[in-house]
């Protein structure tokens, strides 16, 4: 099991670990209450698609969230994004494979812009 007290996210280098929801109308049901890590990740990279960072943020991302990328917390990672969406509004994030184990989740990612040669990382 988690390592961390109960409803604790741990983001690392843009993986989510957790599996605690906040109630969010706004935000696709695909990752309902008791879904698996792997579908509340992947649920949290695909409300990417409907543009309300704060919403996704709000339902996925507990408040308390510990982030392990220097120089970053919840908020200024956040707005990071907020940005990025914002000046590329057709961008989306396709997860390409994720490894689980318990209630951690390490995802591999890239972000997609039509028009533009997909890199993979």
């Amino acid at each position: 099991m988690s390592d961390q007290p109960p409803g604790r996210r741990t983001v690392a280098g843009g993986a989510l670990a957790g599996s605690t929801l906040a109630p969010v109308s706004t935000i696709p049901a695909t990752a309902a209450s008791g879904s698996s890590p792997k579908c509340t990740v992947k649920a949290f990279y695909d409300s990417y698609r409907l543009r309300d960072l704060q919403a996704s943020w709000d339902r996925y991302i507990h408040p308390d969230a510990v982030m392990h990328v220097p120089g970053f917390d919840r908020q200024s990672w956040l707005e990071m994004d907020s940005k990025i969406v914002a000046a590329f509004g057709d961008l989306a994030i396709t997860v390409l494979d994720q490894l689980a184990e318990d209630d951690k989740v390490a995802t591999r990612s890239v972000l997609i812009r039509p028009g533009f040669p997909a890199g993979r990382g």
